[in-house]
């Protein structure tokens, strides 16, 4: 498997899989340099159809907790399979229709989806908390056995706010959606995380239209109520652990952390804060995005 290892400035190595300019997770999979490049642009041809559902975000936030709920909206349980991500190759591939996530950028994905009218969710989290949740996810004290990161939060702050990450860049991936989005308008369902919190019942039922769940269904405030409680972020992590016994169990702790927003505010220092304030007034003053930070 072939490696390349983006180093902070402490000389801590973050180990991905490169295709071209763009980062991936390192896998397990016996897959060579050549079949991986060949899987990754192998995608946009891949077939898709009008029932397929992608749900988008950059890591870490909230693409399996969104999964959960369009699975309780469509099937009215919580989802017996954990959510597969699109772009990991998977032997015998995926078949119709389907729900899954992917962390790539529109271009990367099936041309088929806007020939089939797929739907794309996009998942949105403000960067602060997105940078934290990343760095316990791939962390030395994470249950990260692959290729654990050993560097400290201030070393992975700076690869955070650089870009040099599984999946490049937060904000070039704002910059590259928004323009999608505004290209294609109405083809995308955008989510924020944190209304996800604030208004769970709104935004459940804003996806459910959106996903074209019963009207009625929608209107039942017994049903979506039953979606908010059960998908409650600590509810649903118990769930998981109970569903999926084993190797995945441990898993669940990884990609269920804390589901906090405001979380950041435990970790970034005054300088971080004000650098990551400065980055965000740069790179993302063009959008009409208006985070929310805590509650």
């Amino acid at each position: 498997m072939a490696l390349y290892d983006l180093v902070d400035d402490s000389g801590n190595v973050f180990r991905v899989r490169r295709v071209g300019s763009r980062f991936f997770k390192p896998s397990r999979q016996d897959f060579n340099e050549e079949e991986f490049v060949t899987h990754i642009q192998s995608i946009r041809s891949l077939p898709t159809s009008s029932d397929d559902v992608f749900i988008c975000s950059y890591p870490k936030c909230g693409t399996h907790w969104v999964y959960d709920i369009c699975q309780m909206l469509e099937s009215k349980d919580v989802a017996k399979n954990p959510l597969r991500i699109f772009e990991f190759p998977r032997e015998g591939g995926f078949e119709s229709p389907v729900t899954v996530g992917s962390h790539l950028y529109p271009h990367e994905l099936p041309d088929d989806i806007l020939k089939k009218k797929s739907r794309l969710i996009r998942v949105c989290r403000n960067p602060k908390d997105v940078a934290v949740s990343y760095y316990f996810f791939i962390g030395e004290n994470s249950t990260n056995d692959l290729f654990p990161y050993k560097g400290n939060w201030s070393d992975f702050f700076q690869l955070f706010i650089e870009g040099r990450l599984t999946y490049n860049s937060y904000f070039d991936y704002i910059d590259i959606w928004s323009a999608f989005e505004q290209e294609h308008p109405g083809f995308v369902h955008v989510v924020f995380y944190e209304h996800l919190h604030k208004d769970p019942a709104r935004e459940i039922r804003r996806l459910g239209k959106f996903l074209g769940v019963d009207p009625s269904l929608l209107e039942d405030t017994v049903f979506i109520e039953d979606i908010v409680k059960t998908c409650c972020f600590q509810n649903i992590k118990d769930l998981k652990k109970i569903k999926h016994p084993g190797e995945y169990r441990l898993f669940v702790d990884r990609l269920w952390r804390k589901g906090e927003v405001g979380d950041w505010k435990n970790y970034f220092t005054v300088a971080q804060n004000e650098a990551m304030d400065r980055v965000i007034q740069q790179r993302l003053q063009h959008h009409d995005i208006s985070f929310i930070y805590e509650l």
